[in-house]
């Protein structure tokens, strides 16, 4: 049985996140509460939930266990603690969860080692797949990193959509990945009064945030 901890404002929340993360349904994991945070003056909460989530490694199809052994040696040439386990499997979709006391070094500056390595991974296990729409994609997470990313690239969209309501000026974030673009673009999308395109050329671009 795997164990991950997580943190959220409240038990509900720390749940949620652990949910999302790790692709699973409430029944299929265990929790045990660790913290149950601190409440202050007036009934606010000034400290983080802390649980215990334990659930079981899925037995994954042939394709994903290929997958695993794959990421496994491709880790080991690196001499690293690590440990893999496949934790979802969809139709067209296989989510693997690395943890490794070296997290930071696999992750990489905003992401980009572990973009390099989900990118080989996918490449080297589809590429005798002539079709892309029958290619399996391999979601690799590493310390729930991707959701970490999320919640991050939508607070900068929406302080970037109030500095553009208050200065009226347009804003150019950082150059971004599709994912992180997308996240953007729905992120505001609802805003009557602010529009959003990205700008520049191959993969990574930048997003511009305006008045309508």
């Amino acid at each position: 049985m795997l164990m991950k901890e997580f943190e959220g404002k409240t038990e509900k929340d720390a749940i949620k996140i652990a949910c999302d993360e790790l692709k699973l349904s409430e029944d299929q994991i265990k929790i045990e509460l660790i913290d149950q945070g601190k409440v202050g003056f007036f009934g606010f909460r000034n400290k983080s939930v802390k649980i215990k989530v334990f659930y079981e490694e899925s037995a994954g199809s042939p394709y994903a266990l290929e997958c695993k052994k794959y990421i496994e040696g491709l880790l080991n040439t690196i001499n690293i603690p690590f440990k893999v386990a496949i934790v979802n499997e969809e139709e067209d979709k296989v989510f693997i969860s690395i943890s490794s006391s070296e997290s930071g070094l696999l992750i990489g500056k905003k992401g980009k080692n572990l973009e390099a390595i989900q990118f080989i991974i996918n490449m080297a296990l589809n590429k005798n797949k002539k079709d892309k729409k029958d290619w399996k994609k391999i979601i690799l997470d590493i310390e729930g990193y991707w959701n970490r990313r999320e919640e991050a690239i939508k607070k900068v969209a929406m302080k970037a959509a109030d500095f553009v309501r208050t200065t009226k000026k347009t804003r150019l974030l950082q150059t971004m990945n599709p994912f992180e673009r997308r996240l953007v673009h729905m992120t505001l999308q609802n805003f009557n009064d602010i529009g959003t395109r990205s700008e520049g050329d191959g993969t990574y671009k930048k997003v511009r945030i305006f008045l309508k």
